[in-house]
């Protein structure tokens, strides 16, 4: 029978916990530090597609007052020159309107291309110095 040779530690039942602990330990290390990335990338993801469901929420807001402003000046003004006064007033507060959400909008992606890039560099970083992207 081949008997192989175990190192002194493993006789001793404290000691072979405490190696055990510490590789468990360290592959436990090692996966959050692996998935960390993924983590962080679902986080933009998940901030980015929240925060791209309220700004269009929004916009449809804008249109649907709109709507209902246009609606009601049509049911309240029977004079003409009257009713395209108020609608070009309403025309003009909807541009605005519309022209702050865009500029909302253009921040927000600013912001999540910020987001992007510092993942990117940081994960990027992370792999290089990552103990597998050293040669053997």
């Amino acid at each position: 029978m081949l008997q192989r040779n175990k190192p002194d530690f493993y006789d001793d039942p404290k000691k072979e916990a405490i190696v055990s602990t510490g590789l468990f330990e360290q592959w436990l290390e090692t996966n959050r530090a692996a998935l960390a990335p993924a983590i962080r990338w679902q986080k933009i993801a998940a901030e980015t597609g929240q925060k791209l469901i309220q700004h269009n929420l929004a916009v449809g807001k804008d249109y649907m007052d709109f709507s209902v402003r246009q609606l009601q000046l049509l049911g309240e003004i029977k004079d003409l020159q009257k009713w395209v006064a108020e609608e070009s007033k309403i025309a003009v507060e909807f541009s605005q309107r519309l022209a702050e959400r865009i500029d909302d909008f253009f921040k927000f992606a600013k912001d999540t291309q910020e987001a992007v890039d510092a993942w990117a560099e940081h994960a990027a970083k992370t792999a290089a110095t990552s103990p597998a992207a050293k040669p053997a």
